[in-house]
């Protein structure tokens, strides 16, 4: 019993292991979206996107719509076909992370 619980287990984390496999390190010259509201700092994500989206379609990316995804921006991007793909970019040099 305590083999198959374990077995399972192991196969388990290994099929989530491809979940992690993007990792964007390069930080760069990113522009700081931070205002101070009264003690606060705030964060507008709003322009923040906005930025990425700019940037994106600067270098020939054909983004529809951007977040950031931990320390990655994901952008949805339309290809060549019309179809949608979503791909992730380092935020500061907005180079391609490949998974």
């Amino acid at each position: 019993m305590l083999r198959t619980t374990l077995a399972a287990l192991a196969v388990t984390l290994l099929a989530t292991v491809p979940s992690y496999a993007v990792m964007c390190q390069d930080t760069g010259n990113v522009i700081s979206f931070e205002y101070m509201d009264g003690d606060q700092v705030k964060i507008n994500e709003a322009d923040r996107n906005d930025y990425d989206m700019t940037e994106l379609r600067q270098r020939g990316v054909d983004a529809i719509r951007v977040e950031r995804w931990g320390n990655c921006v994901r952008a949805f991007v339309r290809l060549a076909d019309g179809t949608e793909e979503m791909q992730f970019f380092n935020p500061g040099s907005y180079t391609r992370a490949y998974d």
